[in-house]
Order: structure tokens, then sequence, then C-alpha cells
């Protein structure tokens, strides 16, 4: 997933902050973030379809606890994988108006569901050896008000044993308190009338949301006493959420009660439902008349012809002198460029280990789609050159040589741009040169 720049004009005039951009380059790193199309369908598909035919009743104790503002780090039990629907559903978009931003397991983050989880903002956690950049991500995504989900005790427990937790959920908090975010943890207690819970067979769930815990920093050994707080009040209030018959019965709950839920694992489910539909489609797809087949057209479709069209008409405009007509061709053609590039990606990550035919077409077009924003890059540079803006023509510049290397020809040419521009001032020789 490419973070798409847009329009460079669009972008000097609404600057965005250094943490916004510092969040944005890290979701793009590792490829995650909030899809507008899969996290509206996948709320749809758990809270009002698969959670009502799975569970009778659904309750929510406590929601009082939950912020509805500033960071947040939510720290749920783990019964069952029903806890990732379930989580959302007590404390996701449609109840505190955010999405749920669960850290997963690398494990988890593969094939058909990992290409799911990516776009619901889930992002990949190694619990062994945790990388910087997804911590650094946690980091910015509270630092920008947003709720993490981290289950500490890092694994299912089925049974309602004692609470053991793992020290990422800590030092999650204690590296973000270092770097000046101040962040409640949350305790949620999840459980079901029956452990693990069956699939359709009317059962009752809970979630219980327990009393923030906050940090506190005294006095030398500041971080050994955060982390002893911490603990303390984690374990306090991630007391088992049972028995259930109880609390349903002191409830009083109507039957048909329920507490509006989205979730983020909900995934696996919704996978699987997209993925039967898909399925299903795939003859009917395969015997689609070519006519019907618009994206593949030349004209009005969306492959990389159509941007070598907008390339073409940019270079008419530039001809002419129609430098305004020609940027906004070139920018038509570099955003276009992006998501064409990005989707390839997905599609050959989405399919490698199934089917190596389709990681093949998607490969071979992605390298046809990353040269033609190379050569659009160039294009602009060299417009913004024309109209006398050399410092935007920087930043297209570089791009162009991280994307193709110094190796490639587009490469070469980018850098000898920079240095005809005075940006650099050392010479390209060639590999075999290096060190000279």
């Amino acid at each position: 997933m490419q973070l798409c720049l847009g329009d460079l004009g669009s972008q000097a005039s609404n600057p965005i902050s250094p943490l916004q951009a510092a969040l944005a380059t890290r979701e793009n790193s590792l490829r995650v973030g909030i899809d507008s199309f899969w996290a509206p369908l996948a709320m749809f598909t758990t809270q009002d379809l698969v959670l009502r035919l799975q569970f009778r009743e659904r309750l929510v104790l406590n929601p009082e606890h939950l912020p509805h503002q500033g960071p947040v780090l939510l720290a749920p039990t783990h019964r069952a994988r029903w806890d990732a629907l379930m989580l959302p559903m007590a404390a996701g978009r449609r109840v505190s108006g955010r999405d749920c931003r669960f850290m997963v397991t690398t494990t988890e983050m593969r094939g058909l569901q990992g290409w799911f989880l990516q776009r619901l903002g889930c992002f990949p956690v190694d619990q062994g050896r945790p990388s910087m950049t997804t911590l650094r991500l946690a980091i910015d995504l509270l630092d920008d008000g947003q709720q993490v989900v981290m289950f500490p005790e890092g694994r299912i427990h089925r049974q309602d044993a004692a609470i053991e937790l793992r020290p990422g959920l800590v030092r999650l908090a204690q590296l973000a308190q270092s770097r000046g975010v101040s962040v409640p943890v949350v305790p949620v207690g999840l459980g079901y009338s029956q452990a693990p819970p069956r699939p359709f067979v009317g059962q009752r769930s809970v979630s219980e949301h327990r009393s923030a815990c906050q940090p506190r920093e005294t006095g030398k050994r500041r971080g050994s006493s955060t982390a002893n707080s911490l603990r303390r009040c984690i374990r306090l209030n991630k007391r088992p959420v049972l028995p259930l018959a109880d609390r349903f019965r002191a409830s009083k709950v109507h039957p048909r009660f329920l507490a509006g839920l989205m979730g983020c694992r909900a995934l696996l489910t919704t996978a699987a439902l997209v993925a039967t539909l898909g399925v299903t489609a795939a003859p009917g797809i395969a015997q689609t008349s070519a006519e019907n087949r618009v994206l593949a057209q030349s004209q009005g479709g969306f492959n990389t012809a159509v941007v070598r069209s907008m390339l073409a008409e940019g270079d008419a405009a530039a001809s002419r002198g129609d430098l305004a007509e020609a940027r906004a061709d070139y920018d038509k053609a570099r955003k276009a460029s992006k998501q064409l590039l990005a989707f390839y990606r997905d599609l050959s990550g989405a399919f490698r280990g199934l089917d190596a035919r389709i990681p093949r077409e998607m490969d071979t077009k992605g390298r046809e789609a990353l040269e033609l924003l190379a050569e659009t890059n160039l294009r602009l540079a060299a417009l913004f050159r024309r109209q006398n803006q050399p410092e935007v023509a920087v930043p297209v510049l570089v791009e162009v040589v991280k994307l193709m290397t110094p190796a490639k020809p587009q490469g070469q040419k980018a850098y000898q741009s920079l240095l005809e521009l005075g940006f650099v001032e050392t010479e390209f020789r060639g590999a075999s040169t290096a060190g000279q």
C-alpha cells in the first residue's frame, strides 16, 4: 500500500504537520492504513451480520471508562478469536468515534488474511524482536490521539486463570511516556457464556471496560516505578469477566439488545466472506465479454496505457506553451501511476504462494507503472525548471533516484538534473568508480 502524494501544488497549499507526515511515512513503509472501502464493509459485515448471528446478547459494562478523546492504549483479555470482533463493537468507531488499531503478530499478517488486516488499520509486530518501525508507528498513532490495541497476554488463554502479562504493553507505555505522550491504559475484560464460543448457537458475550491505568513516574527509579504501577493496575482491573450467567441474569438485558461495535480482526470473518464471494463470482468474471472490460480500454480505462495518454497530453500542452495544463496532466499521470503501482503490488502479495501466474503478471505491470512514475516525475521536474521553481523539482527528482536507483537510466538522469541545479556537487561516474 503506497502513500499517494497527489498534486504537489495542493500539498503546498495544505501543509501537513510533522507528526502527520511521520505517521503517513511509517504507515506507508508497513503498507497499512484505514481503507475507505474495506473498513466500513468490515464494520457492517461483522457488527450487523456476523455478531448478530453468533451472539444472542452482547453486553458492554462500564462504558464510561472508555476515553473518547486523546490517546488510549486498550489492553483486553484474550479468550477467543472472537475477541478481535467484540472489542471494536464495544470500543470502535460506532462507540468512540475512532478505529481500533490492533497490533497483530507477524504470523497473522500473511496471505489473504494479512491483505485484509492491512486495510483495516492493523499493523504487524514481532513479539520476540519488535522493530523500531512498528514501535514508532504505535507511538505516532497515540501521539495523534488514536486508540491502539494490544493483547497483553500475547496469546489466547481459554481458561480464567491468573493473568500473566508479557512485557510488551508496559514497554510501549514507557516508551510513549519517554517521548512526552501520556497514555492511559484501559484494561478490557472479554468473556463468553461458553469458551470457546461455538459457531451460531445463540450464545452471550460481555465486554467490560475497567478503570484506566495512568502510569506515574516518581523518585529516581522512574522506569521501574512506571512498570510496577502499570502491572499492579492492570492485574487488579483484568479480573475474569465471569460467571457470565450471573451477569446476564442480573443485567436483565432484553434478548434483542445490541451494543454497537466494529472490529479489526473481524477481518478473519470478512476475509472468509469476501473470499467466498470472490470464488463464487470468478466463473462469471472469466466469461465476461471483452467489451465489458472497461478498465482495460485505452480511453477512459484505468491502466498504464491511460497514463501514457495523460503524459502525451501533457507533452502536447507543454510544447504549445500551456504550462498550467501540462502540469495538470502530469499530476494526473503521477497520481494514477502511483495508484496502479500500489494496487499491482497488493495483488501480487495477496496471490503469492497460491497462483504463480498472477504475481508474475502483477510484477510485470508494476514495473511498467514504476517506470511511468519515474518518467512523469522527470517531466514534472523539467516543467518546474521552466517555471523557475527549481526547489519544487528537487523532491520529484530525489524520488526518481530512490525508486529507480542510480543504476537505471531514469535514476541517472534525475541525479544529473540535481547536479545541474546545484543541489548536489559530486558527479556520478558509475558504481565501478566508487571510492576513487
